[in-house]
């Protein structure tokens, strides 16, 4: 992610976290639906990531299934309530893209993570992740489900406070065709209405080859 998009990124999910923790409680069966998918196929161990966490909602479903999980995420506001939210979990302040992991995990949780970055960013999210996770490790990424590939810089909706961000959206193959051309086996592609909202999010679960 570039510099620009990385501050602007973190200055606009600072301002939206006390919100998203407000909608923390409507959020998290959603969240967790889609923590319990995700768990069910990892089978190498029990060291996650949950990248892009924001108020650590995934994390605490994660913590609460036995798994050991770090969260990443650029925005100091909403790692602030992550960590009350789950104490015993770990938490880096961090772009991905800058991340050092320090071993081999067992998965990566990305919700709502992917479109945050350019098309060519995405590419380098993706094997970094790759690198990241052991032989046979889960992948899950989830993002809006569109009918066409588009980026650029626009106001996130359906929140009161007012602010613009980057975001690519993913027509579903062309999200299908970069996880498989980054060392990923894809295993599950799979559409999931939203919590609230009168649309659906398109899911993906892969394992590093």
């Amino acid at each position: 992610m570039t510099g620009k998009y990385v501050t602007q990124i973190a200055e606009a999910y600072d301002s939206l976290a006390s919100e998203s923790e407000e909608r923390a409680a409507a959020k998290m069966p959603f969240v967790k639906d889609l923590v319990a998918c995700f768990a069910s196929h990892i089978t190498t161990g029990r060291v996650v990531y949950d990248v892009g966490c924001g108020v650590g909602l995934a994390t605490r479903a994660l913590v609460e299934l036995g798994f050991c999980v770090t969260g990443i995420d650029v925005s100091a506001e909403s790692l602030s309530y992550a960590r009350r939210r789950s104490p015993e979990a770990n938490f880096v302040h961090q772009d991905f893209l800058c991340f050092e992991p320090d071993r081999k995990i067992d998965g990566i949780f990305a919700n709502a993570f992917i479109h945050l970055f350019t098309e060519r960013d995405a590419g380098l999210v993706l094997h970094k992740m790759a690198s990241s996770l052991k032989a046979g490790g889960v992948l899950f990424l989830s993002t809006d489900l569109c009918g066409e590939s588009r980026e650029g810089v626009s106001e996130k909706p359906y929140y009161k406070t007012k602010v613009k961000r980057f975001k690519r959206y993913w027509a579903r193959k062309d999200l299908e065709d970069l996880v498989t051309n980054s060392r990923f086996k894809l295993d599950r592609s799979f559409a999931v209405p939203d919590y609230y909202r009168d649309l659906n999010w398109l899911a993906l679960l892969a394992s590093r080859i």
